[in-house]
């Protein structure tokens, strides 16, 4: 080996060691980025309940919201339709993953949703 060589060989091996330390620095994989991990946390499920459906959700393997009846409406009217639970269940989820508390529904929103007709 000549002088020439060696240094080409030494200076691919410091580019290489270079590229692999500033490639180190990801993610490992046991190592869930922070906004992956709350929307991870949060789930949500619709349930029959006593005169139609209703939902919960739940955050961290707990029920936070058990919602056996429509939100937002005077009595205790269940969901008529497991797609409405749904909806409705999805809308809240968003809300709690936008930080947005209480994450009450509106009759603004239960309208849009197609609830109120």
């Amino acid at each position: 080996m000549n002088d020439t060589t060696i240094f080409r060989y030494i200076g691919m091996n410091i580019i290489l060691f270079v590229l692999l330390t500033a490639c180190g620095n990801t993610v490992k994989s046991d190592q869930v980025p922070q906004s992956s991990l709350s929307e991870a946390s949060i789930q949500y499920t619709v349930i029959r309940v006593e005169g139609g459906w209703g939902y919960e959700i739940i955050k961290n393997g707990h029920v936070i919201i058990h919602q056996a009846h429509i939100p937002a409406i005077e009595g205790r009217q269940a969901f008529k339709d497991s797609l409405q639970a749904l909806s409705t269940a999805q809308l809240i989820t968003e809300k709690i993953k936008k930080n947005i508390m209480p994450p009450s529904v509106s009759l603004k929103e239960l309208d849009s949703l197609g609830i109120l007709q």
